[in-house]
């Protein structure tokens, strides 16, 4: 956090700021001249993607940070972007909470205090923290977050000046110097950054927002063939720039997949599905049906009454669980009745999961707390208000530490198995017992893999066609590894060595894994630095590099997307 206890000559500081490798003089905090300076790392060594992004946002970016992006620096955005967005935030969170590490560490993430005892991307106080937690990026944004939310009850930063609100937060001594970079924050957040049967042909259709807020369909043209696998664009709305959130589902029960948006001041929109797609006809005129959802932190939608119908579930400022049931017709804000208090003290947790881990049908909820407990809310049979979810079991501890959570069916028992990527890089898994008995609920962890510490993306399906789970690992180098699923469970040996079947993925910006050619294979699409779509199709066996054939350019124009839906 900024004070004003020393001006240095601006040759001196650029002079220091060569010593660590920084192309450009972004100068604050100020270290006196011939002092050692020293960063951590932000969740592993930087990835030849986040290079390519810098590349990008070098020629994008207009205030301090223009030309300065590196490989790290985009590393340390990355993580705030990803925790803002991991706790179901709005993308304003984020782009506060970069703003704030612009000015405060030019998003680095600084382990030598420099400015009294300030440390970390925030350059937070000792008061914050230990100087573990205030170097540790999840910490200390979540900390920034938090603060943010309490100084600004019922979600009312999703509407205040950004400078202001990051000043709050930090009580700087040079206020003014916040709102300048939040230009800059929103197009790193952008950069950062699906598919849906749209057309009712049964393909996936592409769907993309512009920056100026429009909506651009793009329909699968019903084969892969090159840049004419989807059609050109149709231009489906507008005015999309100011919402907060975007969901996608067949809210009116007639099999086509209706939008719903969030605006800035709370109100959710429904926009319904026509039938047919007619440019800005394919979605009729919206319907106000909810007001006041400005302030829910998370918002869930899910059959939570057991009725086939898609209920709403919004997470308060203040930590309640809000379940608004589906009334069962589309009639305005009368279409989910008015909200039934299911359950609270949720404010504190960092991750919110729903699924099935009783194995009774219904959703169950599972969080975890700031101390890295997982608790689980078990579904009660009906809705009761607050006797909704029974009353919680802690049934784990220390995932404080871990890095991804994955839940899926490991054991091939048909129940919900827990998988963690600790810091160091190992996978645990966590098998469900079959029970709901308190911490052996799932039983002690079994180290399954090791070395993923390094992976910047990790996916879990099917790729090899038995039915088994397996995994893919992207390395910083670029490569996909394929890990086929053994067929048992038996530590290390849970999932095979692993057989490189394809490299070049280091700069690509997005990686979905579905199955685009209509072949029952799980097909991998990218998304390149400059805006291409590739398609591999999947070869139908599993044989090294030739797992998935030959990428083919199947669309153009995808950089400047700020969402994209599969």
């Amino acid at each position: 956090m900024r004070r004003p206890v020393r001006i240095l000559a601006s040759a001196g500081v650029a002079a220091v700021l060569a010593l660590v490798g920084t192309p450009n003089a972004v100068a604050e905090p100020s270290p006196p001249v011939g002092m050692a300076v020293s960063f951590a790392p932000c969740g592993g060594a930087p990835t030849q993607s986040d290079a390519a992004l810098a590349t990008v946002l070098n020629g994008r970016l207009r205030a301090k940070m223009k030309g300065a992006m590196t490989a790290y620096r985009v590393s340390c955005a990355r993580m705030i972007v990803q925790t803002g967005r991991s706790r179901g935030l709005s993308e304003r969170a984020a782009v506060i909470a970069i703003t704030t590490a612009i000015v405060e560490s030019g998003l680095q993430n600084y382990a030598t205090a420099v400015d009294h005892d300030s440390l970390g991307l925030f350059q937070q106080r000792g008061s914050w923290g230990s100087a573990a937690q205030r170097t540790d990026p999840v910490w200390a944004t979540n900390a920034f977050l938090n603060k943010m939310i309490r100084e600004y009850p019922n979600n009312s930063w999703q509407t205040a000046p950004i400078g202001e609100v990051c000043q709050r937060v930090q009580v700087s001594a040079f206020p003014a110097r916040y709102q300048p970079e939040a230009g800059d924050a929103q197009i790193i957040v952008d950069t950062l950054g699906g598919l849906a049967d749209v057309t009712g042909d049964g393909r996936p259709d592409l769907i993309g927002r512009t920056a100026s807020g429009d909506l651009l369909l793009y329909p699968h043209s019903g084969s892969v063939n090159g840049e004419s696998t989807w059609r050109s664009p149709t231009k489906v709305s507008h005015g999309w720039g100011g919402m907060t959130a975007m969901l996608l589902g067949d809210v009116t029960g007639d099999g086509w997949s209706d939008l719903v948006g969030r605006t800035a001041s709370g109100d959710l929109l429904l926009y319904p599905h026509s039938g047919s797609v007619n440019g800005e006809a394919t979605w009729r005129s919206h319907t106000k049906v909810g007001h006041g959802w400005g302030g829910m932190t998370t918002i869930l939608l899910g059959d939570v009454t057991g009725d086939g119908r898609p209920d709403l579930i919004g997470r308060t400022a203040s930590g309640d669980l809000l379940l608004y049931p589906h009334s069962g017709t589309v009639n305005g804000e009368a279409t989910w009745w008015n909200p039934t208090k299911v359950s609270h003290g949720w404010g504190g947790m960092t991750a919110v999961l729903l699924g099935d881990a009783t194995g009774d049908g219904r959703p169950d909820l599972i969080g975890r707390t700031a101390s890295g407990d997982l608790l689980l809310y078990p579904h009660s049979g009906t809705v009761n208000g607050e006797a909704t979810w029974w009353n919680p079991t802690k049934v784990s501890h220390g995932w404080g530490g871990m890095t991804a959570v994955l839940l899926g069916d490991a054991t091939g028992d048909g129940r919900p198995d827990l998988i963690g990527r600790t810091a160091s890089g190992d996978l645990l898994l966590y098998p469900h017992s079959g029970t709901v008995n308190g911490e052996a609920t799932w039983w002690n962890p079994t180290k399954v893999s090791h070395g993923w510490g390094g992976m910047t993306a990790v996916l879990l399906g099917d790729a090899t066609g038995d039915g088994r789970p397996d995994l893919i690992g992207r390395t910083a180098s670029g490569d996909l590894l394929l890990y086929p699923h053994s067929g048992t469970v038996n530590g290390e040996a849970t999932w095979w060595n692993p057989t490189k079947v394809s490299h070049g993925w280091g700069g690509m910006t997005a990686v979905l894994l579905a199955d685009v050619t209509g072949d029952g294979w799980s097909d991998l699409v990218g998304r390149t630095a400059s805006g291409d779509l590739l398609l591999y199709p999947h070869s139908g066996s599993v044989n090294g590099e030739a797992t998935w054939r030959s990428q083919t350019k199947v669309s153009h124009g995808w950089g400047g997307m700020t969402e994209m839906l599969l």
